[in-house]
């Protein structure tokens, strides 16, 4: 299992959450299966991590699996050199071997699939392909040059990950949506099965929860709207402020709270025009809070708490924060576009792709009924993701993996 997912940037991403949940889940789910089947001890699968140099495996998964052993993949040493970095790939690739493992489990496309080891590859959406690589527009010059060559070649690296996914034994897309994407962007007639598991909402529990960002931002007696998420383009994060604007005059005590450690970054802000519209729309302003990260124990009271959680993004291959909110009773006002209708099923207000939210948005203010309804509706929408059912199918495709080499992981 690549485990880098976890120690490096992407731990705080989507890709990170998904990751920590599902290895978690598959070593409930194994533990279950040896339990019921009295295996001894020697014939139990082993586990290896792939892991960051000097970095440890999160406590959490460690104590789950107390006997993986731990390969260190090598550092990608020339995308620390300047102007180096231009070209060179932004993860080296894990030199899984038959001799160290059976099957790969890789959740990240850019960590690799090696040609040697039967992979299991989980693909999760197309952005970069339907959302190209943005840079601020600068004249020419020296900087330009750096920028242009960066971005040719962040579309070829990509582009050469993609390709990789036809080594793999088994291609897992985390969604309906997704598997088209696969389909219909990166391999139309694929040699090797692509199956789907769906993520769930992070498991209630996994943190002991706290008020205490409540408190920190002055929200617990205070409505607010609440936004979990990134900030770049397809996000469509400028939305919001523009909903916000149209919301004020009517609902003069609302905030806007978006948490996400992308809101501290200055140049995507900059570029998306965000501190323009908040100079000149300073009543926005005074009612936007953007704590930046927020620690697992604290966001589900903010989600609880919040009048609803809004979700403007263009493009999802899943969509994680629509289940985080609906687990903690918080309704849900999203676009109807890629993966969010299969995981918002009739449980959120949709809006068309694109279009304002302010007026479903104000209904959702002005009706407690339809609150309470929404509510009720999510809870019976999250009846249908189970992290523990990803883990079963996601080990039967691993299974299915072994198969080709002749071995298989026990799977009831």
């Amino acid at each position: 299992m690549d485990v880098r997912p976890l120690q490096n940037e992407n731990r705080y991403r989507g890709i990170g959450m998904f990751t920590r949940s599902l290895l978690l889940a598959l070593a409930d789910v194994l533990q279950e299966q040896s339990d019921a089947l009295a295996e001894g001890p020697g014939d139990r699968p082993s586990f290896v991590f792939y892991g960051e140099p000097g970095e440890p495996v999160p406590d959490a998964l460690a104590a789950r699996f107390p006997d993986a052993r731990v390969i260190e993949v090598p550092a990608q040493r020339l995308a620390g050199i300047r102007y180096l970095w231009l070209v060179a790939r932004p993860r080296a690739l894990v030199p899984a071997d038959r001799a160290d493992v059976d099957v790969l489990l890789q959740c990240d496309p850019w960590g690799g699939i090696p040609a040697k080891v039967p992979t299991v590859a989980v693909f999760l959406d197309a952005i970069p392909l339907l959302f190209p690589y943005t840079a601020e527009k600068l004249p020419l010059g020296r900087k330009w040059v750096l920028q242009q060559i960066q971005r040719g070649n962040h579309a070829v690296r990509y582009r050469r990950s993609l390709a990789w996914y036809r080594r793999a034994a088994v291609v897992v897309a985390i969604s309906e949506s997704s598997r088209r994407d696969y389909l219909r962007l990166i391999e139309s007639r694929p040699k090797n099965p692509v199956r789907v598991v769906l993520p769930a909402a992070v498991p209630a529990g996994s943190a002991e929860r706290s008020d205490a960002a409540l408190d920190r931002l002055g929200l617990r007696e205070r409505p607010y709207l609440l936004y979990v998420g990134g900030v770049d383009p397809r996000k469509n994060v400028m939305r919001l402020l523009a909903d916000l604007d149209e919301l004020l005059p009517g609902h003069p005590d609302l905030r806007l709270v978006l948490v996400g450690q992308e809101f501290g970054l200055e140049e995507p802000l900059r570029l998306m025009g965000w501190p323009d519209f908040l100079q000149s729309h300073p009543e926005v302003a005074a009612a936007v809070q953007t704590p930046g990260y927020v620690a697992d124990e604290e966001l589900p009271s903010l989600y609880a708490h919040a009048r609803a959680f809004v979700f403007p993004s263009r493009y999802e291959g899943f969509g994680l924060p629509i289940l985080e909110a609906m687990a903690q009773d918080c309704p849900v006002i999203c676009y109807d576009n890629s993966a969010i209708p299969e995981v918002a099923g009739d449980a959120a207000l949709m809006v068309p792709d694109g279009a304002p939210m302010a007026s479903e948005i104000a209904r959702l203010l002005d009706d407690p009924a339809l609150r309470e309804e929404l509510i009720a509706r999510g809870r019976a929408q999250l009846a249908n993701f189970s992290w523990h059912t990803a883990a079963r199918d996601v080990l039967a495709a691993v299974n299915e993996a072994a198969a080709t080499r002749g071995g298989a992981v026990r799977a009831r």
